[in-house]
């Protein structure tokens, strides 16, 4: 084969055909050795498919794509966001500013997470994206840094973080108070409360009528906190307050209030063991609201009161030892009911709970 034209009809983003000068060919005319063309004067920001078109005597053949151009690669850079700041929610558009951005690339907002990319122009020099979104607000303004990968996923990758680069801006919302758990508990306080509502931006405050509870912890739907005592007022019979929620930070009070009893309300949950030998003194919880010492435990053993031993009490939980079972035990030693009841001793308030079963321990049959 006589050397003939060689020609490159180069793709996009070129779109231009140039001449590839034949520099030697085989003796048996298989062979063509060409110089490839510079594809443009300006740096390639995407790979490029090349035809190669040969024209001889004998007449002209296209190979389609059969060479690509590899873009050059530069790293990427990040001059600027615009906007630069945006609610925390996301969702919103924003165009990152800079050069050397060749797709597929990758948009990172740390935190926030990954964005969705919308268009890389031609010329690489910015990059529109969609911010992450996130279900819940935040509590305050925060930074974050943005980092972009140019040829994301294809071996060639290369990454650029811009520091600070955008501001995920605090949403100021108003706390609702949905319910209480519990919604009840003594005067002293102590009762650990969960409120459970929305709107709610830490740091929190969280009022019991006048008084401040102690914040444990705190999200945007949930608080846990601890009554605080109404004393010295100590009032003689139930008083209900209002709950409150404030954003400390935005000042913003909560558009409603819940209800919640002190001195009332009282019962038993649980208690925990539930079964113990009939020589008795078997330590237990006895679970609940409303104690308030000092309290009185009565073991109902089938008809005689028998009074537990009381270590100690909480707003929702006694620490006691469960007293001998002092009734008739049958021949056959069979398990053996007895009833709890609870006695508030300042105010005369009482409450019937769990059962607690006596079993039989080795070598007793009877009393």
């Amino acid at each position: 084969m006589q050397p003939g034209k060689v020609q490159f009809q180069i793709g996009a983003p070129v779109n231009a055909t140039r001449d590839a000068p034949v520099v030697a060919a085989s003796a048996n005319g298989d062979r063509l050795i060409v110089l490839t063309p510079q594809p443009s004067p300006n740096p390639l920001t995407q790979d490029a498919m090349v035809s190669v078109v040969v024209t001889t005597v004998a007449g002209s053949a296209t190979a389609t794509d059969a060479f690509r151009y590899s873009a050059q690669q530069l790293p990427p850079l990040i001059y600027s966001l615009q906007p630069s700041s945006g609610s925390a929610r996301g969702g919103e558009t924003v165009t990152i500013y800079g050069a050397n951005f060749q797709e597929p690339v990758k948009v990172e907002f740390s935190p926030g997470g990954v964005a969705q990319v919308v268009d890389v122009p031609p010329g690489g020099n910015q990059i529109t994206v969609i911010t992450p979104q996130n279900s819940v607000p935040i509590d305050a303004d925060t930074t974050a840094s943005v980092t972009v990968t140019s040829l994301f996923g294809t071996g060639r990758d290369q990454t650029v973080t811009k520091p600070s680069a955008f501001t995920f801006k605090a949403e100021v919302t108003t706390p609702v108070l949905y319910a209480l758990s519990p919604n009840a508990g003594p005067i002293e306080g102590g009762t650990r409360v969960t409120i459970f509502g929305t709107g709610f931006q830490y740091p929190v405050q969280v009022l019991f009528g006048d008084r401040e509870a102690q914040v444990v912890s705190s999200n945007f739907n949930q608080i846990v906190c601890i009554a605080p005592s109404i004393a010295p007022s100590q009032p003689g019979s139930p008083t209900v307050v209002q709950v409150q929620v404030k954003n400390i930070l935005t000042g913003k009070v909560s558009s409603n209030t819940l209800a919640y009893r002190y001195g009332e309300a009282m019962f038993v949950s649980g208690i925990t063991p539930n079964t113990g030998y009939i020589l008795g003194w078997t330590p237990a919880t006895i679970y609940g609201q409303g104690f308030v010492a000092p309290v009185q435990v009565l073991v109902d053993q089938g008809g005689i009161q028998v009074e537990a031993e009381v270590l100690s009490v909480s707003g929702t939980s006694l620490q006691v030892k469960i007293p001998p079972y002092r009734g008739v035990i049958g021949d056959q030693c069979a398990p053996v009911t007895a009833t709890i009841k609870v006695t508030n001793l300042g105010s005369n308030l009482s409450v019937t709970g769990p059962t607690f079963t006596y079993l039989c321990s080795g070598g007793i049959s009877g009393t």
